[in-house]
């Protein structure tokens, strides 16, 4: 048995494994660890609720370079069909079927007035999506944030080991 660098408790892991396991009880903290049926339960929980509809539908929207220009467009103000595929080397029925994901998703919405049909962004429907990504962020940074204290432990005690190792003549 290996103690775990800077705890009291015990790890049955040694050597190079012994040392995955630390990183990785540092990353997703002490009481993580160690069963992998444990970990996949977590993920398939994790998965379960972020996989929302509505999440999955603008996602998916976003997914096309194509479609994020349009949305990028769109964010300057409302525009007309014919304006928002004019940039795009494409026919205008395979424009269409990017502007009916984006419409589906709720990302967009178009009205009808006349003959031209003018598309607009909904902000809001990009909200769910704007949450997901925070909630990732936060936990990736204080991942890193957990990393980095670690690291630094490892760091002063290496360093307090050398200073203390008597010098050879």
């Amino acid at each position: 048995m290996r103690r775990r660098h800077g705890q009291g408790r015990h790890t049955p892991w040694t050597g190079d494994a012994g040392l995955a396991v630390c990183l990785w009880q540092c990353l997703v903290g002490d009481d993580a660890m160690p069963a992998l049926d444990v970990l996949r339960s977590a993920a398939i929980v994790s998965h379960m609720a972020n996989s929302s509809a509505v999440l999955s539908d603008v996602f998916y929207a976003l997914a096309d370079p194509t479609r994020r220009a349009i949305v990028g467009q769109l964010g300057r103000g409302p525009a007309p069909v014919s304006a928002l595929a004019a940039p795009f080397p494409m026919a205008l029925p395979s424009f269409l079927k990017h502007l009916s994901v984006l419409e589906r998703s709720g990302v967009i919405r178009s009205r009808k007035e006349g003959r031209v049909r003018t598309c607009e962004l909904v902000p809001r429907a990009l909200t769910p999506a704007e949450q997901w990504l925070a909630t990732q962020r936060a936990q990736w940074e204080a991942r890193s944030d957990r990393m980095a204290d670690f690291v630094e432990t490892l760091h002063r005690q290496e360093t307090a080991r050398v200073a203390t190792r008597p010098r050879r003549r």
